[in-house]
């Protein structure tokens, strides 16, 4: 099993979540984008209890880009503070060697 990197991020809306996929993968920051249906996010936003309705995307990608994945989302991203999560996960090796095929040129 070889490592690579999932990062998850929710989003307002589900056009958001695209675009911001599709640039991730063109930029081969990524190699695949699964994009969730809404969920409820209930959270504490300024010292108020907040429930809003977000869409959350995983993005596959390998380890040595993550964290350059995670300063683009951020950079693209409309919210003020968007919680963007990264985590190594173990693979096949083929699935490991499609995600580093995707991410480099």
């Amino acid at each position: 099993m070889t490592d690579i990197a999932l990062v998850r991020v929710t989003f307002d809306t589900a056009a958001e979540a695209d675009r911001i996929a599709r640039h991730a993968i063109g930029e081969r920051l990524a190699a695949c984008v699964n994009i969730d249906r809404p969920c409820t996010s209930i959270f504490r936003w300024r010292d108020v209890v907040e429930t809003a309705e977000e869409v959350t995307a995983t993005f596959k990608t390998t380890i040595t880009l993550a964290s350059a994945l995670a300063e683009r989302i951020a950079a693209l991203h409309r919210y003020d503070q968007p919680v963007i999560e990264s985590w190594p996960v173990a693979v096949d090796t083929a699935v490991a060697q499609w995600i580093d095929d995707a991410t480099h040129a």
